[in-house]
């Protein structure tokens, strides 16, 4: 599998929330994950 990181705005859980469903139809269910806590943001 080829890993891609990204820099995003993504802050909290409830911005997740709202792309989960987009992401998971692009890439898959369980194929992605968002790092809020690093300060990379990615």
């Amino acid at each position: 599998m080829k890993t891609v990181e990204v820099k995003t705005n993504i802050m909290c859980g409830s911005c997740i929330a709202k792309v989960t469903p987009v992401l998971n139809e692009t890439f898959g269910e369980g194929n992605w994950k968002v790092d809020t806590q690093n300060p990379k943001k990615s």
